[in-house]
């Protein structure tokens, strides 16, 4: 999925419940993060409904509270993990996080982590649970 792709769908108000960004470019990633945290929610909505974690600063409970967290005065919880390449989680596993009832929108960023070709089709197609 391109980032021109991701935008346009972020504009229309359609969302998928995980966006796992990785590349060589920074750029892009940092386009995509910086508009889930700045246009997705309003600022009103931000302020109950935003959580920004780090990789390294970020423990794998919190992660999950924000994700289950219902949202409070707006349509969705957006929950995003910067620097992911640094959470002491493996990546694999940081997909079971919407193995919840709520659909949170989630963007997760692993500049230089490769995942295996079938991690990389189960995140690429829509889906509502990973068990």
């Amino acid at each position: 999925m391109s980032v021109e792709k991701i935008l346009n769908d972020w504009k229309k108000k359609t969302f998928r419940p995980v966006y796992w960004l990785e590349g060589e470019e920074d750029y892009y990633i940092d386009q995509v993060m910086s508009y889930a945290e700045h246009h997705i929610l309003n600022e009103a909505e931000a302020g109950f409904n935003l959580t920004v974690f780090y990789g390294k600063d970020a423990a794998w409970a919190d992660i999950v509270n924000a994700c289950m967290r219902y949202p409070m005065f707006a349509e969705r919880q957006v929950v995003l993990l910067k620097e992911a390449q640094d959470f002491p989680i493996p990546p694999k596993d940081c997909l079971r996080i919407i193995n919840c009832e709520i659909d949170p929108t989630l963007v997760v960023v692993a500049e230089p982590i490769v995942l295996g070709l079938a991690d990389v089709e189960l995140i690429s197609q829509p889906f509502k649970k990973v068990i």
